[in-house]
């Protein structure tokens, strides 16, 4: 699924009050052929609203104001959401569910490589918590609910259609991501709930899965499994970042076109702005690695060494093989993250 039209979750608040066409028209979850209750689940998921300042990294490609979902985790108000929404912000609103009065909270971690974030709340929220499951035996065929906030008219009737690696163009990629259909339009932070009722996965993309050869396709959901969670868990609720060895950021968005990889974007002032990548530029190789797919040239660049590794990557500009030699970074240090209370 590398490649396929995809968008992330960010919305000028207020459209999830509104029903989406393909919300209106998606399949409900039948209640009574579900073994557990749904009720419970639809007040551990609460609405977000972030907003960021203009001058954060962030804030030119994810919109200095987002919204989606969180899903409530403990009894202490810790909300588990997509990483996308609340990265930068130094204001996070909550809604709940049948309450007129927001709550605010505070952006407390976030994680690139699983693409996870943390809110807590700032006062006791006094719902409980959805309990965790797992992603790990999920297969294609698999019912599952997928649920944004706002109780039952924001719930599908969704099936899992494949489990595999997916990779994006902003220097990420999952191993085994979760991939859902019909589509839900807000996805953001949308909680995946599994065939036992507890929390599968979070919401994390649009995108459309191509279908036969004849290159049909339909629109769909990206999930971040829950078991990306644990290992990361500690880390994230006491420092906000995971105490791993960085690894090398370059700051180029790439997408892969006709069995080649193109550049369609350069973080400004990032190590691939200082190294000379232009949009345009076809990547031919990676530290002398051919790639001609995203996975690959990841492997190639994070091979490389941590972050501050020099990388040299073999480019086409136009009628010109050059090489560029990039001095990567750490993405965090790029990052306005807010200090932790």
């Amino acid at each position: 699924m590398v490649g396929i039209p995809m968008a992330n979750g960010h919305r000028p608040a207020g459209l999830m009050e509104l029903l989406h066409p393909a919300l209106a028209t998606a399949p409900r979850p039948d209640r009574e052929a579900l073994s557990y209750d749904l009720d419970p689940a639809f007040t551990a998921i609460v609405r977000l609203h972030a907003d960021v300042d203009e001058h954060c990294a962030t804030a030119s490609t994810l919109g200095p104001e987002r919204e989606g979902a969180g899903i409530v985790i403990d009894e202490n108000g810790l909300i588990l959401t997509v990483g996308h929404i609340i990265v930068e912000a130094r204001d996070v609103t909550i809604s709940i569910l049948g309450r007129t009065e927001p709550v605010v909270g505070e952006a407390i971690a976030y994680d690139h490589e699983s693409g996870l974030g943390m809110v807590r709340a700032v006062e006791d929220l006094d719902l409980a918590p959805m309990a965790l499951g797992s992603a790990r035996t999920l297969v294609a065929g698999d019912p599952v609910v997928v649920s944004g906030y706002g109780g039952y008219s924001q719930a599908i009737a969704a099936n899992v259609v494949a489990r595999q690696e997916f990779a994006g163009s902003w220097e990420y990629m999952l191993d085994n991501a979760v991939f859902t259909t019909p589509l839900h339009p807000y996805w953001g932070g949308a909680a995946l709930i599994g065939p036992d009722g507890a929390l599968a996965g979070v919401g994390s993309l649009y995108l459309e899965e191509p279908l036969g050869e004849d290159g049909d396709s339909r629109p769909g959901n990206m999930f971040v499994p829950i078991d990306e969670l644990f290992p990361i868990f500690d880390d994230m609720v006491s420092t906000g970042r995971v105490s791993r060895t960085p690894r090398p950021w370059v700051g180029v968005h790439v997408t892969e076109a006709e069995n080649r990889l193109y550049v369609t974007g350069v973080t400004s002032d990032g190590p691939g702005d200082r190294a000379g990548f232009k949009p345009a530029d076809a990547i031919l190789s990676v530290e002398g690695v051919p790639v001609d797919n995203l996975p690959d040239m990841y492997r190639a660049l994070w091979a490389a060494g941590e972050a501050g590794a020099e990388v040299r990557y073999t480019v086409l500009r136009e009628d010109d093989v050059i090489t560029l030699r990039v001095t990567s970074g750490d993405r965090y240090a790029f990052l306005d993250l807010p200090q932790r209370h």
